[in-house]
């Protein structure tokens, strides 16, 4: 079918501008989302026929189940009895579940469904702590690599399947390892004080493409995967830029 679009346009003070993390309403015809602007998250409830929308409350990751309106707000899940056809709430908010990861002007981490509920605790989707990566074999074998725990994303399998790169971050930075499965020793690809992610490898495995922020924008740059020579930049701009895959030439 033909896409259309259902809210208005990014308007300054058109409640439909800037929504993001929507939940359909039971018949299909209006919708709850998120509108963060200037630091201020709303629940907005959206007429999908008209565009017209009207804020309901403040909170983050609204989500409709069983008569109520669900949303997150200061480390905890709210809910708020609520009417699907008059799109507004009937009653006072219930306190659901505390010490729920609510982040500012982004999301709140939960789902519900039915009578179940499920939420990730404050700090544990944002790098509170270690991890170890590990290997999980199609029948659920656990075989952790041999690195110090630490806080780890973004894994990428060499394409002859003897190494993984893989993005280490520490404190605000994040810098990108590739890790040598025979040997189990870990080469330090990136040593700025930036944001250096999303490592890609190169078809013949020689080079790691990531974006890094060092220089301004987040541009592309590259380094020989074995960590000799120094790093490329391989684009200027001024908007943001990631690599996810390349071509098979």
């Amino acid at each position: 079918g033909e896409v259309r679009p259902v809210t208005r346009g990014a308007v300054p003070d058109d409640l439909s501008a800037h929504l993001y993390w929507f939940d359909l309403l039971p018949g299909g015809t209006a919708a709850v989302g998120q509108r963060g602007i200037e630091g201020i998250n709303q629940v907005v409830a959206v007429d999908l026929e008209t565009g017209a929308a009207k804020a309901l409350l403040l909170g983050l990751s609204p989500r409709y189940e069983s008569g109520h309106l669900l949303y997150g707000r200061d480390d905890a899940v709210w809910a708020a009895p609520f009417d699907v056809e008059a799109l507004e709430t009937t009653g006072p908010p219930i306190l659901v579940a505390e010490g729920v990861d609510v982040r500012p002007n982004d999301r709140a981490i939960f789902e519900v469904t039915e009578d179940v509920l499920v939420y990730a605790p404050i700090g544990s989707t944002q790098g509170a702590g270690a991890f170890q990566p590990v290997w999980i074999d199609r029948q659920g074998n656990r075989e952790p690599l041999d690195v110090d725990p630490g806080n780890y994303a973004f894994p990428r399998i060499s394409p002859d399947g003897r190494r993984v790169a893989l993005v280490v971050i520490e404190g605000g930075n994040s810098d990108i390892i590739v890790y040598d499965l025979e040997s189990r020793v870990p080469t330090r690809l990136t040593f700025e004080p930036s944001v250096d992610w999303g490592p890609v490898w190169t078809p013949d495995g020689s080079r790691i493409v990531f974006r890094s922020n060092r220089d301004g924008a987040l541009n592309l740059y590259s380094r020989r995967a074995d960590g000799l020579g120094e790093v490329e930049r391989l684009t200027e701009s001024s908007a943001d830029q990631r690599a996810y895959a390349f071509t098979p030439e």
